[in-house]
């Protein structure tokens, strides 16, 4: 997030709205295509790791379930990334971009993390992490100079991004014995990670994916205006992220002994998000224009009315995260968070396609608007399940 903000403004300037555009859509076809290549191993593959590292046979025979799944995932991508040259017009006219995020995608989802992750030895691969990503976005500055060079980013990004995964590859097959792939091993990873990948891609539907619907109905240069305020309004949107996950461990501890304290806790970050909201949403609609020039440069004006539409979900999105990820599921409720989840990605993908037809990137920013809001009802429809069922609870205790 801080080296793709660091390189925005110099991006958008030697690209231009309409390359811009175009290098916008390549980043959301990586991102749907790291949501399928992780295949929930983020989560699934860390946990088995850390129940059998003293294991040296259960342990090899985890790393070739989850690094045979991805070389057959990475095959499905890349179908999937060639049928996309043919269907998606803003790749049928840019296939270096189309290129270059599937290369950056696969070198990606090759790298080990999840090893280190389940041994609890993460000071050496993020270290490299660091030194690579530092090496990128050095790179950009110096080799793109030209709207023609726009590839480049994704293309640097995966190149660099082998010195992280080879070395880390390199040191992971140093301590766990290497093991070929079974038919049996590779159904069990896909059914292993299969919940969580359904989870991770509706997220990725319904939170990163509009410039590329945007891209099927127009030209690179409105998904350009969309995909620079979008820029702006995530970057805004992972504070809360950030403050979550310091805060998740906590409210699963309180929920799980002091309900009553979990509630208060709930009820004042409920308050943050509003009150922040409310302030980001005056702040955004006021100083869009400015902030758009200053950051982006000139021609890219249009995207100062997209910004006054997104901040709008600014804090129905905080409201999410209070709901969702710090009340929802620290109660266990996993499959409803997966189906708001679900519904959210269909519910987006259907309204943006409509919207965006019909009102470019005025009416995709509305979409999004329209899916937060969306999402924000069904789950506290979820939260008063929750909570009146925690009353009756308590008030048969008392009986």
């Amino acid at each position: 997030m801080l080296a793709s903000l660091i390189t925005l403004p110099y991006l958008t300037r030697i690209l231009g709205p309409e390359q811009w555009g175009v290098l916008i859509a390549s980043l959301v076809f990586n991102a749907l295509l790291l949501a399928v290549l992780d295949y929930g191993f983020t989560y699934s593959a860390t946990r088995s790791v850390a129940q059998c590292k003293q294991d040296p046979q259960r342990l090899a025979k985890v790393v070739a379930t989850v690094n045979g799944t991805k070389l057959v995932l990475i095959g499905v991508c890349a179908l999937l990334t060639v049928a996309s040259a043919y269907l998606v017009p803003i790749f049928k006219d840019n296939p270096a971009y189309l290129m270059a995020a599937f290369f950056s995608a696969a070198v990606s989802t090759l790298c080990p993390w999840w090893y280190f992750q389940g041994i609890e030895r993460l000071r050496l691969p993020a270290v490299i992490g660091i030194v690579s990503q530092i090496a990128a976005t050095v790179s950009i500055f110096i080799l793109i100079d030209g709207p023609e060079h726009g590839w480049m980013v994704l293309g640097l990004s995966g190149l660099f991004g082998l010195f992280f995964t080879v070395p880390t590859l390199f040191i992971l097959y140093r301590r766990v014995q290497f093991q070929l792939t079974t038919w049996a091993l590779l159904i069990r990873g896909l059914k292993d990670g299969q919940s969580l990948f359904i989870e991770r891609l509706f997220r990725t539907l319904y939170s990163s994916s509009n410039a590329l619907i945007l891209a099927l109905f127009t030209g690179p240069v409105q998904v350009g205006y969309y995909g620079s305020a979008e820029k702006l309004v995530k970057a805004v949107k992972q504070l809360a992220t950030i403050v979550s996950r310091a805060v998740y461990p906590r409210m699963c501890a309180l929920v799980a002994s002091d309900l009553a304290k979990a509630l208060r806790v709930r009820r004042l970050l409920q308050f943050a998000a509003v009150t922040g909201g409310a302030i980001i949403i005056v702040v955004g609609i006021l100083g869009a224009e400015p902030a758009i020039r200053f950051i982006f440069g000139s021609g890219y004006e249009p995207a100062g009315t997209v910004l006054k539409i997104l901040v709008l979900s600014v804090p129905l999105s905080a409201l999410n995260i209070v709901l969702g990820t710090l009340w929802v599921l620290p109660h266990r409720k996993d499959k409803a968070f997966v189906r708001v989840t679900v519904s959210a990605g269909v519910f987006n993908l259907l309204l943006a396609g409509l919207l965006s037809a019909q009102y470019a990137h005025v009416g995709i920013a509305w979409a999004m608007v329209a899916t937060e809001l969306g999402v924000l009802l069904y789950l506290w429809r979820i939260v008063q399940r929750i909570d009146g069922q925690r009353s009756t609870h308590s008030k048969a205790r008392l009986k």
